[in-house]
């Protein structure tokens, strides 16, 4: 009976102990580096931020929506050029452009009147083409860049499939992945990266599970954890807007869901940067900020961290050791957010803020 009752003690300790150094991998980001809000020599600023990227360098292009264009600023945050303009006809944009990517040569579009357009750094047009011309139909959700391939991500009649372009916008293949569109009352996409070797990781929507294929589209090593699923509730949609605080309409979209789709998917992003990769959580800590759990390449758990006040989603960024995030000049008071649910603890952006990857 002694020694049964040594070993219980023992094992609670040594539970309590992992449950300590797991909060203790837990870290928050440190003061930003810099941060990019327009320029007031060329007279930009934005009210609101809805889409940023960064390429292999740190140069960061945020989308513009006020005048239709995409503005460049290098890595250092100083304002270099904008690219496209308003309108329908060649290299122009129907409306503020929400997917693009960029490398170091090039910026690549998808405009929503159904084409993809290439610029050169400078704002040059080098080609654009319909993506019905392309052979492929749906949603472009998002566009990636891998040596001379271009890898969009689509959905298309519930499904989401990913689309391999040769650098003259030809289609090399296409490829279906196991993700299925799924009805919630605010849409949450899948999210893709891809790594250094070719191989992209794809989120799931119901479960903590990342599926990773090469560009042939053949299975390399997935992962997935089990977690507890929290359901959608009316309180997550409390948000402040015009100085109000009230319940979005949306949460009406919670009666005659069913059952699986009554619940958060567990993840909402992913990023794949120096053989580290970063998951982009839906559940937030106490004080409302969003979670990023890391990991080696062989999904070994290394740490988490705290990554500012709500939701992330696939809006943010983690490349070259370094998280690009949208943040807002004039944050909410701490007040207004404890009162706030999921969905509205994210100040307006109108900035993007660069930080170090927490260690």
């Amino acid at each position: 009976m002694k020694s049964i009752y040594i070993f219980v003690v023992i094992a609670l300790l040594m539970f309590a102990c992992c449950q300590k150094n797991h909060s203790k991998t837990m870290v928050g980001l440190k003061s930003n580096l810099f941060c990019v809000d327009g320029s007031e020599k060329q007279g930009i600023y934005y009210k609101e931020i809805y889409s940023f990227s960064v390429n292999e360098i740190g140069e960061i292009f945020i989308s513009n929506f006020k005048s239709n264009r995409i503005d460049a600023y290098d890595r250092h945050g100083a304002y270099q050029c904008s690219v496209g303009s308003k309108g329908d006809g060649p290299g122009e944009f129907h409306t503020g452009v929400s997917v693009f990517a960029c490398t170091r040569e090039k910026i690549i579009a998808f405009d929503i009147s159904g084409k993809i357009i290439v610029f050169d750094k400078s704002g040059k047009l080098k080609k654009e083409k319909k993506i019905s011309d392309i052979g492929i139909s749906g949603h472009v959700l998002k566009i990636l860049a891998f040596a001379d391939r271009l890898i969009l991500y689509l959905l298309d009649k519930n499904k989401y499939w990913v689309a391999i372009l040769k650098s003259d916008l030809e289609l090399d293949r296409l490829i279906a992945t196991p993700i299925q569109d799924r009805k919630m009352p605010v849409r949450f996409q899948s999210d893709i990266d891809v790594d250094d070797h070719g191989n992209m990781y794809i989120t799931d929507i119901y479960d903590y599970a990342i599926h990773v294929v090469d560009l042939n589209g053949k299975s390399v090593q997935s992962f997935k954890k089990e977690v507890k699923k929290s359901k959608f509730q009316k309180e997550d949609f409390v948000v402040f807007y015009d100085n109000e605080i009230f319940r979005h309409p949306a949460s009406e979209r919670l009666k005659g869901l069913e059952k699986k789709d009554k619940y958060w998917p567990p993840i909402c992003g992913i990023n794949v940067d120096r053989q580290r990769i970063y998951v982009w959580r839906t559940d937030l800590s106490e004080n409302g900020e969003c979670l990023v759990d890391v990991y080696d390449d062989k999904w070994n758990y290394l740490r988490g961290f705290y990554c500012g006040n709500g939701l992330a989603e696939n809006f943010n960024f983690i490349k070259n050791n370094k998280v690009y995030k949208l943040s807002a000049k004039e944050p909410y008071s701490a007040d207004i957010i404890r009162q706030l649910g999921k969905f509205g603890k994210m100040s307006m952006p109108d900035q993007v803020c660069v930080y170090p990857v927490p260690e």
